[in-house]
């Protein structure tokens, strides 16, 4: 009777009767995440797992099934954070690229500057020396 009780409080705050409407109208009353199956420090456990046996062989088939299996994560959930992570690493890298690439085009600008604060600073002397000898 009371597991009866509980379904039909439960019930209640889902669902709401209208008027104009024959029948129930089913609604969320509360929006709460589900809670989290298996904590974040397996599932990174599982993701390095899984990075470490591709490092060491790239051509071996059913990685993740092996691993999910190993720690007990169900496959899929397991492939959804090693492709969530693959596409971190590839976001961090193509960064790391962009700022390499951003930091050559500095040196080389900051070198063609030198250069041609060079020429002026030569130019000026010249200059200088042209007034000088008109004076």
């Amino acid at each position: 009777m009371h597991n009866r009780s509980l379904f039909v409080m439960r019930l209640a705050c889902l669902i709401t009767l209208t008027d104009n409407q024959v029948g129930f109208s089913f609604e969320r009353k509360f929006h709460m995440p589900a809670p989290r199956k298996y904590p974040p420090e397996l599932i990174e456990r599982g993701v390095q797992m899984v990075a470490a046996i591709r490092h060491g062989d790239p051509g071996r088939p059913g990685v993740i099934r092996q691993v999910g299996e190993l720690l007990d994560i169900h496959p899929e959930v397991l492939r959804h954070w090693v492709k969530k992570a693959d596409a971190e690493s590839e976001e961090k890298a193509h960064g790391v690229r962009r700022e390499t690439l951003n930091l050559r085009r500095l040196e080389r600008e900051n070198a063609e500057l030198r250069r041609e604060n060079g020429i002026l600073k030569a130019a000026a002397i010249l200059f200088a020396a042209e007034i000088g000898r008109a004076s």
